[in-house]
C-alpha cells in the first residue's frame, strides 16, 4: 500500500490555524437519531462531521477533512415609537442558512487530486441545488437539503503542502427551500 500524508490534525492546522478534532482512539461509525453519521472511518483515521454532497448520479463527493459552520439570519423590522425609548420589533422572515465549509481534498491513491477537484467545480457550476448530507446541516435542514453554492475557493499551496496528494479549499452554500413559486 503506497504511502500518504494522514495526520489530519496536523495538515489542517497547517492551512487553517485553528485545531481539526477527532477522537484518536478507532471507533466505528457514529450516527445521529436521524440516521447521519456523525463520525467515520477514512484510512483508520476518525473523521468527525464529514459532509457528503451530491449533484446528478454520477456528481457526488465526500469530504473527509473538513469543518462546517453554520449561520442564520432573520429579517427583523423594527419600528421606532415617539416619546419612547427603543423599537418594536417584528419578525419578517427567517433568511437562508448559511453553510461556511472548509477543508483539504485528499487523493486516495498517493497523487493529486483532480477528479475531486474536478467533481466540486462541476457541482459549483451546476445550475441545479445540490443536496448537502452532514449530521449538523441535517438538523437544520429538516425538510429539504438542497443548498446552493455560493462562492468556492480552491487554494494553491502557499509553500504549507506537505505533498502533492491534498488541496486546501473553502466554500460558503446558502439553503434552498423554496423548490416552485406560484405568482397568483
Amino acid at each position: 500500500m503506497s504511502s500518504i500524508y494522514t495526520n489530519l490534525q496536523e495538515l489542517y492546522s497547517d492551512y487553517y490555524n485553528q485545531p481539526y478534532l477527532a477522537p484518536a482512539k478507532a471507533e466505528v461509525a457514529k450516527v445521529t437519531r436521524m440516521g447521519t453519521p456523525y463520525m467515520s472511518q477514512w484510512y483508520g483515521r476518525n473523521i468527525f462531521l464529514p459532509v457528503s454532497l451530491f449533484g446528478d448520479e454520477e456528481t457526488r463527493i465526500e469530504l473527509v477533512c473538513c469543518t462546517i459552520s453554520v449561520t442564520a439570519n432573520k429579517n427583523i423590522t423594527s419600528t421606532q415609537l415617539s416619546e419612547r425609548i427603543g423599537t418594536i420589533k417584528e419578525v419578517f422572515s427567517i433568511g437562508d442558512y448559511t453553510f461556511n465549509i472548509k477543508g483539504l481534498l485528499i487523493a486516495r491513491d498517493n497523487r493529486f487530486p483532480d477528479d475531486q477537484i474536478s467533481t466540486l467545480i462541476k457541482l459549483y457550476e451546476s445550475n441545479k441545488a445540490i443536496d448537502l448530507h452532514n449530521a449538523l446541516s441535517d438538523l437544520v435542514l429538516k425538510s429539504s437539503k438542497k443548498v446552493v453554492i455560493k462562492t468556492l475557493n480552491i487554494y494553491k499551496d502557499n509553500g504549507k503542502t506537505k505533498d502533492e496528494t491534498h488541496v486546501p479549499f473553502d466554500m460558503t452554500c446558502d439553503s434552498d427551500f423554496v423548490d416552485s413559486l406560484e405568482i397568483v
